[in-house]
Parts: C-alpha cells; structure tokens; sequence
C-alpha cells in the first residue's frame, strides 16, 4: 500500500513543507517502519528493494531530503526551503536534511499501524551521514543504521587509510579535506579550518557513534 503525505513544519511566520511516501505491508496490526531521507535515489524506487522491507512485514518510509536543502556542488551553502524558515542558524545541509527524519517521526506518531518503539534510521553515502546525525539527534530511532558513511559521520576523521579494491586499484579513504572542498555547505562553517589538521579536533567521530548508546547501531 503506497500512501504520500505532504508535511507542513516551521514557524507560525514562516512554513517549510515536504512530501513523504509510505510504503506500508499488507499484513494486520501495528508494524516496525524504517525511515530513510533518500528518496532522491534511484535505489530508494527500486521494486526489489522495497520489497524487502513490505514482504517483511516492514513499513518503509522514504522523503526527498534535497525538498529541504539543495545538494548542488558549488550552488553555495544554505540553499533551499528549509533556511528560509530557519535563517537565524548556522547549520549544514545534514542538519537540515536530519531534521526532514524528526518531522517524518512527528506524522508516523499519528498513524496508528505504525509501532513506535521499532524506529529506524538509514540512508546511504550522504543520506547515511544525514541518517547517522538524525539518529543522535533522535532518541525515538530505536536503530540507527547508516551505510557506507564513509567521513562526516561515522568514520573518524583522525584514521586515514588506503586499500587495494577489488577491481586492483588502490583507493584511500575520504576525508575532511576533501568534505570541505568539495561539499562544505554539507557541515557546519567552523569544521573546514580543521581540514589537513584532524589533531587539532577536540574530538572524533567515536563520540557520535556513542551517542546512539543504549539504543542500536
């Protein structure tokens, strides 16, 4: 059963508005549900992969989170709906986009099929940074679950690796040097400075992962 809903948050002032599709199971009473930001994917319309999910008896609910702040190289930071309402913070692209994953929680709560207490959280690549931070942020994400996260969210910045792939070819890890290069509207305006001077940070990645602690990542 595929459902949208257009959610409307802000201020009394000002309104920021944003679809989210729900994929719900064809089975009776209340059901787990997954809440990912990357509708804007190819993947996230893939049969087979929401077919996991349904045929599980798994709600899956997906949202565009570039409806909230642009993911456009060079476009410049703070580009989209979301800072129109919220101008008076400094935050990247993946605060605003983890805020899209609270709000789609705020509507699931008045669903009554869905079981709050089986919350989680996933994306991937920059959706799963954005799924990581919205599970800190988050406690209602019983599970947090972001995959290949690669720098900005799970791997810690301070660890710089290299590795043969599978195709042969030798591959080094992402790091803050090349987020504020290449895609420094995505993280706050103080973290570039510690670019090519992670020893300096007063602290690393591990510390987030903590904060999902007790719940699961």
């Amino acid at each position: 059963v595929h459902c949208s809903y257009k959610i409307y948050a802000g201020t009394r002032e000002k309104q920021v508005s944003f679809m989210m599709k729900v994929i719900r199971p064809k089975t009776d009473g209340k059901v787990p549900a997954v809440v990912c930001g990357d509708l804007c994917w190819g993947y996230s319309h893939d049969k087979d992969y929401v077919s996991e999910f349904t045929d599980n008896g798994i709600a899956l609910v997906l949202f565009n989170r570039t409806e909230l702040a642009h993911d456009i190289q060079n476009e410049g930071r703070r580009q989209g709906a979301h800072y129109n309402v919220y101008s008076d913070y400094d935050f990247g692209a993946l605060g605003a986009w983890a805020w899209g994953y609270s709000r789609c929680v705020d509507a699931l709560e008045t669903f009554d099929y869905i079981d709050m207490s089986c919350i989680t959280f996933t994306g991937h690549s920059r959706g799963a940074k954005t799924a990581m931070l919205a599970g800190v942020l988050d406690e209602r994400a019983a599970i947090v679950n972001p995959n290949e996260t690669n720098a900005g969210s799970c791997s810690c910045y301070r660890i710089h690796m290299k590795a043969i792939c599978e195709d042969g070819v030798e591959r080094r890890s992402e790091t803050l040097a090349d987020l504020s290069k290449n895609f420094s509207f995505w993280i706050g305006t103080e973290m570039p400075k510690y670019a090519e001077n992670e020893a300096a940070l007063p602290f690393d990645c591990h510390f987030l992962k903590a904060l999902v602690a007790p719940r699961k990542l």
